[in-house]
């Protein structure tokens, strides 16, 4: 799973829907979850397009509810947004924002104050 998600181009997107897909993944098993979706937070290759972006940003959404330390730990890849490149800053900023938007405040306490520590709320 730690190799399907540290892919090096876009192939990765593709690779991550099969595995969820299979039979013997489980999303809300811990060691499924954090082994497939946690190389992308590094994954420097594909997570920074907006594609990748765009990734992240559904995949806290889906993950908070979850397993919080998962989605807690993909979403510390955007923690310096105000130290980005000019051109990558507000895509990532836009992205943190559709995230808070996305997170249950109260179901997932956690996820939502990281969320707003990143945006400076």
């Amino acid at each position: 799973l730690q190799v399907i998600g540290a892919a090096a181009d876009d192939e990765v997107f593709a690779l991550i829907a099969r595995e969820e897909q299979r039979d013997l993944f489980r999303l809300a098993h811990p060691g499924h979850n954090r082994a497939l979706y946690l190389p992308m937070g590094s994954n420097n290759g594909v997570l920074w397009t907006d594609r990748g972006i765009r990734w992240m940003t559904e995949t806290v959404i889906k993950m908070a509810p979850i397993n919080a330390n998962t989605a807690n730990r993909l979403v510390a890849s955007f923690q310096h947004v105000d130290r980005l490149a000019d051109d990558l800053r507000p895509r990532v900023r836009a992205a943190l924002e559709a995230m808070i938007r996305g997170v249950d405040r109260k179901a997932c306490p956690s996820v939502y104050g990281r969320l707003a520590a990143y945006l400076g709320r």
